[in-house]
């Protein structure tokens, strides 16, 4: 029995089905002495800045335009930083 050929149509309407069901997560991570903005799962950063609360704002624009987006904020070794973030300093 043949297999199916799905086509770019059918790949594109699957693709933002899950996108528009699932949340997106905006991660800022330290990154060589910088901090970047990265959605979850992504390969490469959205923003790269020096600071790390311009990154924070970044992350926040980019999650308000998203339907369901998140921000996890990382401490520079790494670790998720669990502080809340206090939005009226930005």
């Amino acid at each position: 029995m043949a297999k199916k050929k799905s086509s770019r149509k059918d790949t594109v309407s699957s693709k933002l089905l899950a996108s528009s069901t699932r949340p997106d997560t905006f991660h800022v991570i330290p990154q060589k002495g910088s901090w970047a903005v990265k959605r979850e799962g992504a390969s490469r950063a959205a923003k790269v800045t020096t600071h790390k609360d311009a990154a924070i704002l970044k992350a926040s624009v980019i999650a308000r335009s998203t339907a369901h987006g998140t921000i996890v904020v990382h401490r520079k070794d790494g670790t998720i930083d669990l502080t809340p973030l206090n939005e009226s300093r930005f």
